[in-house]
């Protein structure tokens, strides 16, 4: 993950269940010095957790603050 999402002239696609941060953690994400832009195709994978009384942080938002130049993602879950 790190590797991929690393280098800027790459194209990141996850294609799995929820987002993947079972793998590599949000905090690892926005941690990174750049991003590259990414694909996360996994259902649910743009969903927020609410934090207080302040906007939901979610998986994408440390792929945005990575510096990450777009990020497409899926709102819903994909029911059979």
């Amino acid at each position: 993950w790190k590797t991929t999402l690393s280098e800027r002239d790459s194209l990141f696609v996850f294609c799995g269940h929820n987002s993947g941060e079972e793998f590599c953690y949000r905090h690892s994400v926005s941690r990174l010095p750049t991003c590259a832009p990414a694909l996360m195709m996994g259902c649910n994978s743009a969903r927020t957790d609410a934090e207080g009384q302040y906007e939901g942080q979610g998986y994408i938002s440390a792929f945005l603050a990575a510096g990450c130049p777009a990020v497409v993602s899926a709102t819903r879950l994909a029911l059979q």
